[in-house]
C-alpha cells in the first residue's frame, strides 16, 4: 500500500471503532480523510504537471475552495500561530477549471505565508476572495519577512527557493504559476523586505 492508502485505511478503521462515540474526534478524522484523498489527487496531478495537458473541466467556486483549504490546514496551526483574517465575498463568480489544482494553489500560498511569519514577531495573515473586472480573485497577504527585489523576479522559476535552510525544493511557486497559466489566469506578487508579501491570482470567468 502507498502511504496515503495506509492513512485512509487507518482513519476508516478508527472511525468504525469509535462509531460516533466522540463526535469531535470523528470530525477531525473526517478532515484527515478528506485531506488524504485530496493529497492523492494532488500527487497524480504532480506526476502529470510536466506533460502538456488541459486542466480537468469542472466548476470552481473559489470561495468554497479557499474555505475548505483553510479548514484542512487548521491542524498545522493556522489559527493557533497566526492572526488570520479571512474575507470571502458572496459575489465571486464561478469559473471553469480543476478544483483540485486550484485547491493546491491556495494551499501552497497560505502555507508559504505561514512560513514567512515564522521569522517575525507579526502573525498577521489576510486571505481575500473577491470579484474584480469580471474575474475571480484570490489575495494572500502576510506581514512576514518580505522578499528582496532581486529574488522577486525569480520566485516562479523551477527549483528556485528562498527557504534552502528549511529544505525548500523551489517547486511550489513554479507549480502555482503553471496551474494558474493552465487556467488562463494571471499571478502577480508584490513584496517589501520587513513589511510583507502579497500574492494576487486572477481567474477569468
Amino acid at each position: 500500500k502507498s502511504p496515503i492508502q495506509v492513512i485512509t485505511s487507518a482513519v476508516d478503521l478508527a472511525r468504525s471503532k469509535l462509531n460516533g462515540t466522540y463526535p469531535d474526534v470523528d470530525d477531525w478524522l473526517e478532515r484527515v480523510l478528506n485531506a488524504a484523498l485530496e493529497m492523492n489527487g494532488l500527487v497524480l496531478r504532480m506526476i502529470d504537471l510536466g506533460k502538456p495537458s488541459e486542466a480537468q473541466s469542472g466548476e470552481v467556486h473559489l470561495g468554497m475552495v479557499t474555505t475548505e483549504v483553510v479548514r484542512a490546514i487548521e491542524p498545522l496551526g493556522l489559527s493557533k500561530y497566526t492572526d488570520l483574517s479571512l474575507d470571502i465575498r458572496s459575489t465571486v463568480p464561478i469559473f471553469e477549471g480543476d478544483p483540485v489544482e486550484i485547491s493546491q494553489v491556495v494551499r501552497n500560498l497560505i502555507i508559504n505565508a505561514m512560513h514567512a511569519l515564522d521569522k517575525t514577531s507579526s502573525h498577521r495573515l489576510a486571505v481575500r476572495v473577491f470579484e474584480k473586472s469580471g474575474c475571480a480573485v484570490l489575495e494572500v497577504e502576510d506581514q512576514g519577512i518580505g522578499i528582496p527585489e532581486e529574488q522577486l523576479r525569480q520566485v516562479f522559476e523551477p527549483y528556485y527557493t528562498t527557504k534552502e535552510e528549511s529544505g525548500g525544493t523551489g517547486l511550489g511557486l513554479s507549480v502555482v504559476k503553471k496551474i494558474v497559466d493552465r487556467h488562463g489566469g494571471e499571478v502577480a506578487v508584490r513584496s517589501e523586505v520587513g513589511v510583507g508579501t502579497t500574492f494576487t491570482l486572477s481567474f477569468p470567468t
